[in-house]
């Protein structure tokens, strides 16, 4: 009976099978590979989260500094108050004078708030920060700033550059 066998082997040319062990490890590299793509593929859903957040914060923070630059919202500090626009979101507005004559820097801040539902701590939640220096006499009258800065007159008005 194993001489038919053998004789068929050598008719047919068969070629060998794979051993027990290299089907093991075959199997075990397939396995380690789905698994890397998996985490990988969950980093990648992370970092896109995240990323969705700062465009949404910085949509937000520039949306906020264009109403102040336009005047539609009082310049004046602001301490954090929900946004109009989104109520998942919260915003601040500081004003810092700087050392430059009549200029001032105005911060606007906003960041997501914390609610039942989505649990953020303050680490998970940081402030995203849009600043931008503006002239002195554009500032609200009341403000909490110091009365110097409005009475000084600028130094220059305007660019003065040479082509």
């Amino acid at each position: 009976m194993i001489a038919p066998m053998i004789r068929s082997c050598r008719l047919h040319r068969c070629r060998p099978a794979f051993s027990l062990l290299e089907v093991v490890i075959a199997t075990g590299i397939l396995l380690a590979s789905v698994t890397l793509l998996v985490q990988l593929t969950s980093i990648g859903d992370r970092h896109l989260e995240g990323a969705r957040e700062k465009a949404i914060a910085a949509r937000l923070c520039q949306n906020k500094m264009a109403l102040l630059m336009a005047g539609i919202d009082p310049m004046q500090p602001r301490k954090i108050t929900p946004l109009a626009e989104d109520l998942d979101w919260e915003f601040q507005v500081a004003l810092q004078e700087t050392t430059t004559d009549n200029l001032v820097e105005l911060k606007v801040s906003v960041r997501r708030i914390a609610s039942a539902e989505i649990a953020i701590t303050p680490v998970d939640n940081p402030w995203f920060t849009l600043r931008r220096w503006v002239s002195g006499q554009m500032i609200e009258p009341g403000t909490s700033r110091s009365p110097d800065l409005r009475s000084r007159k600028p130094r220059f008005q305007g660019f003065t550059g040479s082509n």
